[in-house]
């Protein structure tokens, strides 16, 4: 498999249980990483265009509109959202998808949630 990863990504948005989180926008920091065949990157680099590869521009815009549909509760939500949007994509066999909120606690410096999906996962839903 190859792997495009998208590191750092920054949102603020409204997430968590606790009622100061519901009231201010968070700092959350996503990374990415979209697998996929082999084949497919080499008819991308035959094809160098947008429709052969993954246009950050458009993906970064759709995940930003996804992300800030709603307030969620919880990180797992977020990432869940966010794999379902990755395997949307006919290219993408698997994602690993990281989501961090920092400062969450006076004790905590971050908090990370890491989840994994394929589309063999997906299909078995």
């Amino acid at each position: 498999m190859d792997v495009l990863t998208l590191e750092d990504i920054v949102l603020f948005l409204h997430i968590g249980i606790h009622q100061h989180e519901k009231v201010r926008k968070q700092k959350v920091v996503i990374t990415i990483k979209l697998s996929w065949l082999p084949q497919l990157t080499k008819k991308a680099v035959l094809n160098p265009s947008l429709e052969a590869t993954l246009d950050y521009e458009s993906f970064y815009a759709r995940l930003k509109t996804l992300a800030e549909q709603e307030h969620l509760l919880l990180l797992e939500s977020l990432a869940e959202k966010l794999s379902q949007l990755c395997l949307s994509y006919q290219q993408v066999e698997k994602t690993e998808i990281s989501v961090s909120k920092e400062n969450v606690l006076p004790y905590l410096g971050r908090s990370t949630f890491t989840l994994f999906r394929s589309q063999a996962w997906r299909a078995r839903r």
